[in-house]
């Protein structure tokens, strides 16, 4: 992609900077690293509510996410979540399928901080990357004609947040982001039949992206907590 060695040096120079205030905590041989699991909660219950039939509101689209903090304060993020949809109907002998795949990865830089006794907030900065797919067919019996959407997206952008602990293991805690993402589109047409014909067009888009904070991750710490 064009935009790839943008993006890298952005996020290099991001990571740099996260380094470098890490430093000063990497002189203390007693510095212990904070391991964190989260689920989003909402991401599950949003499926829950499409497969119902239901329209909710936009959320993140990572399930789960990963945590490696120093002290509890800087380290890196991970997320990951995925999607897989499908639907069959047949009517006046005409076959109607249609599918649709979502991955969503991301890999950042985190700062945390404290705020009151049971309250942090924290911000840093993310490489984010989604592929969609999504393909229909129809076939009357004479032909079969075959549609497929593919999107590929690679971004960067902050992020800000703040979490609730409920005790020293468990906590939840909600994001909102702003991201730069670059986009491909390709979109393949494909007819067999007596006349078979298969078509192709390909496309690029930049966008800005505001992430509302409409997702609670429910998080746990790993490991023997003191």
């Amino acid at each position: 992609m064009k935009h790839l060695t943008f993006l890298a040096i952005v996020f290099t120079i991001m990571i740099h900077s996260g380094i470098a205030q890490e430093s000063p905590a990497k002189k203390d041989s007693s510095a212990k690293t904070l391991h964190e699991l989260g689920i989003n909660a909402t991401f599950f219950v949003s499926n829950f509510l499409t497969f119902s039939g239901n329209v909710p509101v936009s959320v993140d689209p990572y399930a789960f996410q990963y945590k490696a903090l120093a002290n509890g304060k800087d380290g890196f993020r991970l997320g990951f979540g995925a999607n897989y949809r499908s639907f069959d109907q047949s009517e006046d002998g005409d076959v109607n399928k249609s599918w649709n795949s979502q991955i969503n990865a991301r890999l950042g830089y985190e700062h945390r901080t404290d705020v009151a006794k049971k309250w942090k907030v924290f911000f840093g900065a993310d490489i984010v990357w989604a592929y969609q797919n999504a393909t229909s067919e129809v076939n009357n019996g004479f032909q079969d004609v075959k549609i497929k959407d593919t999107n590929r997206t690679l971004g960067t952008g902050l992020v800000f947040g703040i979490q609730f602990f409920a005790s020293k293991r468990v906590s939840m805690g909600t994001e909102t982001s702003a991201q730069f993402l670059f986009t491909e589109f390709e979109e393949v047409t494909a007819i067999s039949g007596n006349l078979p014909e298969t078509e192709s067009t390909k496309s690029e888009l930049a966008t800005f992206n505001f992430v509302l904070p409409t997702s609670i991750y429910i998080n746990v710490a790993l490991g023997k907590k003191k």
